[in-house]
This record gives structure tokens, C-alpha cells and sequence, in this order.
């Protein structure tokens, strides 16, 4: 047997069976329900994830799945920011700028 052919069903196995496509396989799930995505981001925003206050923030500022609301957007990117994360920092510099002033909270 061809050596490379012994391999692709090896890396075929090992990619199936990783974290990456389980993981891959669960964000398709739930973009199926934006609905159900945007409880379960709400939730965890709720309870302090600085990551599911970024997302959620992304989610209202793009109106994806939601309606569109910008000043509930700088709340969650400010209480993710507050968390010191990097990208609900430069979201909210960008709310900011795009804006040229704070917006109305």
C-alpha cells in the first residue's frame, strides 16, 4: 500500500474527531437559531464573560440577528472593555469615532 494513502484517512480521522470540528460543527448549530445564539450570548454577558459582552456588543452595533442598537452596543462593549478585552476596546473606540461623540447610554 502507498504510503500517502495510509495517511489521508489517518488526518481525515484526526480532523473529525478534534476539538477544532467539534467546535466548528457547534457555531453551525447555533447560527441556525439566531435567536437561540443570541439568548445563550446574553446569558453569559449577563453573568460577566467579557468575550459573550463583546460578541453581543458586535451583534446589536451590526443589528445581526437583532435589531440594531448602537447605544446598547457601547454598554456591552464598555462592560467587556472594563473586563480589558482588546477587541470590545477597539469596538468601542470605533462606536466613538464613527459617531464623533459618546453615544447616548
Amino acid at each position: 500500500m502507498n504510503p500517502s494513502r495510509a495517511v489521508i484517512p489517518l488526518v481525515v480521522l484526526v480532523l473529525l474527531t478534534g476539538t477544532g470540528c467539534s467546535d466548528f460543527i457547534e457555531r453551525v448549530d447555533i447560527q441556525k437559531d439566531n435567536h437561540a445564539d443570541v439568548t445563550a450570548m446574553t446569558t453569559l454577558a449577563e453573568q460577566g464573560n467579557a468575550d459573550a459582552q463583546t460578541k453581543l456588543g458586535d451583534r446589536l452595533s451590526d443589528g445581526a440577528g437583532v435589531v440594531e442598537d448602537h447605544a446598547g452596543a457601547a454598554i456591552w462593549y464598555r462592560s467587556g472593555a472594563e473586563q480589558g478585552d482588546a477587541h470590545g476596546q477597539t469596538r468601542l473606540g470605533l462606536l466613538y469615532s464613527k459617531a464623533n461623540r459618546e453615544p447616548q447610554v
